[in-house]
Parts: structure tokens; sequence; C-alpha cells
């Protein structure tokens, strides 16, 4: 058994997956505790009041059209993911209220609804920027089409909008629902172990056999993510929002006082723009990173550390 024991250590040795000392490791606790915690907490809370309050703004009379309707449901989509986000990563992993990471609760919602949602939500606030883009892009450079096919029926449009997005997401993130799986673990009830949310058994979650495999890691996680998280959605926005910057110079330089009310849309949705840049920017360094050292993350698994 000690020569298994060393063989095993000597193994992962062999694997020159890296390594982190004590102090490391304390370090990245406490970046887990202030980023993932009260960082994310306090960005968390702050978009969600922005995003209610941008919501309410929008949701009057005056403000009633397709670009604002477009706005309230990006508003909307951002704080169910901003929720979600929060509940998973700040309360139930960091902090540990009003569930535990390690809790019964937590297995039942996470494969099913937790991790597949969060997913598909941030997918969907990612096309919906997309969306209005595209139709800030019409009404800018195309003032005349926009007139005559998208000045009318605004909340039907959006409606379409709206729902093609969410399946496009849906569709994405489907084997999101396939990566978890519940597991159930039975005991004999007369042991009498408390804190069980049923009698006898113990509900627990771990990773199937299709999260596991190398190429739906290589080719899914990785591949198609960046592909449809990142290159798609960044070269989208970059292109029709430099047409949508080149519009409203030419606009200006023409003095249409009859689509300065689109100008000042536009204007509006390039700041958005830039915010989601801003905002994504990191997630995309760190999918990159990943591409970069994923057959050594492959072939450490658990056990890959990078040089600190």
């Amino acid at each position: 058994e000690e020569n298994d024991t060393e063989s095993y250590y000597v193994s992962l040795d062999s694997l020159e997956c890296g390594n982190h000392s004590a102090a490391d490791t304390r370090l990245i606790k406490s970046y887990n505790w202030w980023l993932e915690g009260v960082g994310m907490m306090i960005v968390g809370c702050l978009g969600l009041i922005g995003n209610t309050v941008s919501i309410i703004v929008l949701s009057t009379r005056d403000m009633r059209n397709s670009f604002n309707y477009l706005l309230i449901v990006l508003g909307a989509t951002d704080n169910f993911f901003l929720f979600i986000t929060l509940f998973d990563y700040s309360c139930a992993r960091v902090f540990s209220w009003p569930i535990e990471y390690s809790s019964e609760f937590y297995s039942l919602m996470f494969p099913k609804v937790l991790y597949p949602l969060n997913n598909i939500s941030m997918t969907m606030s990612l096309y919906l920027v997309m969306v209005i883009s595209y139709e800030r892009y019409i009404a800018v450079c195309h003032p005349i089409v926009f007139r005559e096919n998208y000045a009318s029926g605004g909340a039907c449009r959006v409606t379409l909008y709206t729902l093609a997005v969410l399946v496009l997401s849906f569709i994405i993130n489907i084997p999101k629902f396939m990566e978890f799986d519940i597991t159930v673990d039975y005991f004999d009830p007369n042991l009498n172990y408390t804190g069980t949310l049923f009698e006898g058994m113990y509900i627990g979650h771990k990773l199937t056999d299709l999260r596991k495999d190398p190429n739906y890691i290589r080719f899914y996680i990785n591949w198609c993510q960046f592909v449809f998280t990142g290159v798609i959605p960044f070269t989208f926005l970059f292109y029709y929002n430099y047409k949508i910057f080149k519009g409203i110079r030419y606009s200006h330089a023409r003095c249409r006082n009859n689509q300065s009310g689109e100008i000042n849309l536009a204007a509006v949705l390039v700041g958005i723009v830039v915010v989601f840049f801003v905002c994504n920017l990191l997630r995309l360094m760190l999918n990159v990173f990943e591409l970069a050292w994923l057959e050594e993350i492959m072939r450490c698994g658990e056990w890959f550390r990078h040089a600190p």
C-alpha cells in the first residue's frame, strides 16, 4: 500500500503540472474572497440597482420606442444573470449564505438550473446587444429603410427579437444541461444522520462523462464558447458600431436635424457597447489563456497549477 501511495505521488510529479506553495494557496483564497465575494457582490448589486432604475425610467409613456424596449429586455436579462451569478458564486461558494456550496439544496439547484441558466442568460445578453446594434445601424445609416420597415410595430418586433435570441442562446447551451448529474447516496436511516433533505439518502452532484471527455472540453467548452461568445459578438459589434460612428459623423456634417433623435440613441448605444467591451474583455482574455494552455490543463486536470 505504501508503494502504491508513493508511486501515485511520483506520477503526479512526473506530469510537471506546476505547484503552489502554502503562501500561494493562502493568497489565492484571499483573492477569491475579495474578488468573487466582496468585489463581485458590490459591483453586482450596483448593476442590479442601475438596471432596475433604467427599466423603470424606460418604461414610462414618453420613452416608449423599439430601442428602449430592447434596452428594457437587455436590462432584465442582465439582472437575471447578475442574480444567478451572485447567488451561485458570492453567496453559496464564498459566503456560504443562505446555503452552502456543499449543501444538498445547492446540489439539487446547480446541475440543471443555476449552471445552465447562468450560461444561457450570459449568451442572451451578448446577442441582445448585437440585435440593438444592428437596429441602430439601420436607423442611422439607412434611415429611409428604417422608417419604411422598422418605425412601426416596435413591441411586436422586439418580442420576435427576444424569442429568437432566447432560442439561439438555449441551443448554444444545450450541452450545459448534461455536464453535471445529481447523485444519490443511500445510508441506513437508523444511523441518525442529521441535516439531510430526505431520510436515508444524501444528495450531491458530480461531473458527467461528457464533461470529462477530452474532445468535448477541446471543441465545445473552449473553441465553441470562444467563437460563439467571443469572436462572433466582438467582431459583429466592432463592425456595426464602426459603421454607426461613421454614420453619426456623416449626419452631423449634413446637419440633418430630423434625424437627431436617432443619432442620440445611437450615441447611447456606442456607450453601452464600450461598457460591454470593457466588461467582457477579461472573460475573453481568460478564454484565450485556456486555449493557449488547453493541452496542459487537459493532461493535468485538477492538478494543473499555472506559475503565479
